[in-house]
């Protein structure tokens, strides 16, 4: 993705610290969210409390749809 798409959004940005949730799985969906720079993952827990990462996202990709 070009290094630019931040500006393009930038009154719409919201920017989050690293290690800040910002959707939970099964919760209502509050909007979609495009990654315009850093990493985001994408995991869950297991019952005995092992994390499962189930993506890593880039930049470009959207989240928090079905």
């Amino acid at each position: 993705m070009k290094k630019n798409i931040s500006s393009h959004f930038s009154d719409l940005a919201t920017f989050y610290p690293k290690g800040t949730v910002i959707f939970l799985a099964g919760s209502p969906i509050q909007g979609l969210h495009l990654l315009c720079q850093g990493k985001a993952k994408l995991f869950r827990y297991e019952e005995d409390g092992k994390e499962i990462i189930l993506k890593l996202a880039a930049p470009g990709e959207v989240l928090g749809y079905r």
